[in-house]
């Protein structure tokens, strides 16, 4: 689409103008992905001499891929955030059209992948300029049908990805460590789950599916990056501002009034903890969890599975350790002898 605009007929200018930024935003989108499936998280490593992923610019099926920097994949895919800006024309999609780019999710984008660089200025900033363009949170603190991942939420952005499927559903059972964070008189985990046994509990689907529940931005996530962002940057009146903004939907009236009197006079440290908490809760199944492990704490992970012989074997994922970075798939290799090669 990119390379072969002036090719295009049966379009207007605007229209093709509009396709091609979201040809640009698609491919930022792709390849924030995958350097953050395939490489080591920029905040966890020296960009400049780490070794990303392959920067795909030509639509050439025969192109020798060899890797770039982590640091020159993040400058493209803000140099593309910045084109397609320039292309884009179409403010906002009406509900239906709204897993396409537009003009209004570019700070999004760009507010999630400055998040991801540990550039707190520019996260905090971005964020907020989504929020000026979509400040409302779906109500949990009283009994609600839609969830805040629906495309029918009032805070759906951009809705291109299916959240979660059956076939994803009916693979296990919610972590009980997960379901121990959400506290008294948090609405999302009757929103977001539901008990089968009173030990087991499974993710809760709207009339028996998922087909509502697709969400690429939402202002929730937004609520969040500006609270960690403004944390970062010492401003704690904003980032309480924020996160107690999102509590207050999030929690019944009462408990709300306790939780969040709770994180007044908290320092630096304590109110990180808190906000990342906050951000488990609220992204729970949703796609964000490993990338915030990989560019945060990269913690000890300790899994124990129950065999069907009953024995129970245990996976360990070490602190900081060097699987928090997928190997590129063996069949890729194979294709592209030269895929691991890189020139800084």
């Amino acid at each position: 689409m990119i390379e072969h605009q002036s090719e295009i007929t049966d379009a207007t200018d605007a229209e093709i103008k509009q396709l091609v930024g979201e040809s640009y935003m698609l491919r930022a989108y792709m390849h924030f992905l995958l350097v953050n499936l395939y490489a080591p998280a920029y905040t966890n490593c020296e960009p400049e001499t780490t070794r990303g992923i392959p920067l795909q610019l030509k639509a050439d099926v025969n192109a020798i891929l060899r890797c770039s920097s982590v640091a020159k994949v993040y400058k493209q895919i803000l140099d593309d955030i910045e084109t397609a800006e320039d292309y884009m024309n179409v403010e906002k999609w009406e509900k239906g059209y709204s897993y396409r780019f537009c003009k209004n999710t570019v700070s999004a984008l760009r507010a999630r992948v400055a998040l991801y660089m540990g550039n707190w200025q520019l996260a905090f900033d971005e964020a907020e300029n989504v929020l000026d363009l979509y400040p409302d949170l779906q109500d949990l603190s009283s009994s609600t049908t839609v969830k805040p991942i629906s495309y029918e939420s009032v805070e759906s952005i951009m809705a291109l990805e299916q959240v979660i499927t059956t076939n994803i559903s009916a693979l296990g059972y919610v972590n009980p460590e997960l379901l121990s964070m959400y506290r008294t008189g948090d609405q999302r985990k009757s929103t977001y789950f539901k008990s089968k046994t009173i030990k087991q509990w499974v993710l809760r689907k709207e009339k028996d599916n998922f087909d509502k529940e697709r969400c690429t931005f939402r202002a929730g996530e937004f609520y969040l990056i500006a609270a960690e962002a403004a944390n970062e940057l010492g401003e704690t009146a904003d980032a309480l501002k924020y996160i107690k903004a999102l509590m207050q939907k999030r929690y019944k009236p009462n408990d709300y009034t306790t939780y969040s009197a709770a994180l007044d006079g908290l320092d630096q440290d304590a109110l990180r903890v808190e906000i990342a908490a906050e951000r488990q809760r609220e992204m729970a199944y949703q796609g964000h969890r490993w990338f915030d492990l990989r560019r945060t704490t990269q913690p000890e992970i300790i899994k124990v599975y129950t065999l069907a012989d009953k024995t129970e074997e245990t996976y360990t994922l070490e602190q900081s350790d060097e699987r928090y970075t997928l190997r590129f798939p063996q069949e890729a290799v194979e294709a592209n002898p030269e895929l691991e090669i890189w020139n800084n």
